[in-house]
């Protein structure tokens, strides 16, 4: 592979991605301190969620100008697994309405065009990603991996063939999610995150994702 054009998951998406007017992004989440710096020995912690779109040439998907500035994670502290889902619902809301698409406005068609929009891989490192995209924190004993179910005991275990890198399914994931959402007792979904290492994200709404 020489880019994300030549991947399995880009190639997933079946016709979409190589549908004119069609639309590809990346979904980028972290957090950082907006004072650049610690004071008195104490952190902020703002976050933010950007995305960039895939069909642009490489060199050009990142720039500024063509970068998406979708949300912001207000200070002083980083959201919890709980509180995330408030701030990328309106987010994935969108997502959802443009995946099946919509006419826009635009200057060089003022009557409108037709576009559709995907989102295909989560940016972020280890803690950002596993908050969310619903998975548990990478110290969790039973599942600290997001695609396979290898228990943090035997991480050193390198044979993938030995019968412990057991991967994850993406139904197995959203089945585990919706049980931890209509989980009505935080003891309820302790157990659920520790039996199935996944808790809720909004980013499971979208029909077409799979979260592995």
């Amino acid at each position: 592979m020489s880019s994300i054009w030549d991947s399995p998951a880009w190639l997933s998406l079946g016709s979409f991605t190589t549908t004119h007017g069609n639309l590809t992004f990346s979904y980028f989440i972290d957090w950082f301190n907006s004072l650049t710096n610690k004071i008195a020995g104490k952190s902020i912690s703002c976050g933010v969620i950007m995305m960039c779109c895939l069909n642009l040439p490489y060199e050009l998907q990142n720039l500024e100008e063509y970068t998406y500035f979708a949300g912001i994670t207000p200070p002083p502290k980083e959201p919890t697994v709980i509180t995330i889902t408030a701030l990328a619902d309106p987010i994935v809301d969108h997502l959802e309405t443009l995946w099946h698409g919509k006419v826009i406005q635009t200057h060089r068609h003022p009557d409108g065009t037709f576009k559709r929009v995907g989102v295909l891989p989560a940016i972020g490192d280890l803690l950002a990603m596993h908050k969310a995209l619903g998975f548990a924190g990478i110290a969790s004993t039973s599942h600290f991996c997001s695609f396979c179910k290898l228990p943090l005991a035997i991480r050193g275990d390198l044979d993938h063939r030995g019968g412990h890198w057991i991967p994850r399914s993406g139904p197995e994931v959203l089945a585990a999610s919706e049980m931890w959402r209509k989980a009505e007792m935080k003891k309820t979904r302790k157990e659920l995150v520790a039996q199935y290492g996944v808790h809720y994200s909004s980013l499971h709404r979208l029909t077409y994702y799979d979260p592995v």
